[in-house]
């Protein structure tokens, strides 16, 4: 069963281009659709966000989130997804670099569309606008399919999903 679970959560992550947080500033909530690079060791999700925007605004008081990942388009009875728990930490300059090209290499994978879309660092530190961020997950969960009259959800452990 456990590697079963493993199997779905894996595909979740990796067949998806956009996730949902839900951020809280303590007095009220705000959800934001995100895309995502993916870092597999430990297990994170990478994104940039304008520093004004309402979740940056959230993280700043309060870096515990919560998030989903699914594909919206599929039929309901096709429907997978995950729910997590998380932490988020803006990138710090001295891993820009790396994290910037591979965020960039796995949202456009072809070299000349890329090339459109790929930024400067510059623009993402000092006094610049937006900043890279990283979802760093503490508890994983997925639909129970066992469980189709009561909708109920199953704890992944984290550590165990090895890319």
């Amino acid at each position: 069963m456990e590697q079963i679970l493993i199997k779905r959560a894996k595909k979740i992550i990796l067949e998806n281009r956009y996730l949902t947080i839900g951020t809280t500033n303590f007095e009220t909530v705000w959800v934001s659709p995100l895309a995502y690079s993916l870092e597999t060791s430990p297990l994170s999700f990478i994104y940039y966000s304008a520093i004004d925007s309402l979740h940056s605004k959230y993280i700043e008081v309060n870096r515990y989130i919560s998030g989903a990942i699914f594909n919206s388009a599929a039929l309901s009875d096709d429907v997978d997804g995950l729910q997590f728990y998380a932490q988020v930490e803006q990138i710090p300059e001295h891993q820009l670099t790396k994290v910037m090209n591979e965020y960039f290499i796995q949202s456009f994978p072809d070299e000349e569309i890329r090339k459109k879309w790929q930024r400067p660092i510059a623009d993402f530190m000092g006094e610049s606008v937006q900043r890279f961020y990283r979802i760093v997950p503490t508890q994983l969960f997925l639909i129970d399919m066992e469980s189709i009259k009561i909708d109920k959800r199953v704890e992944v452990v984290i550590a165990d999903i090895q890319f």
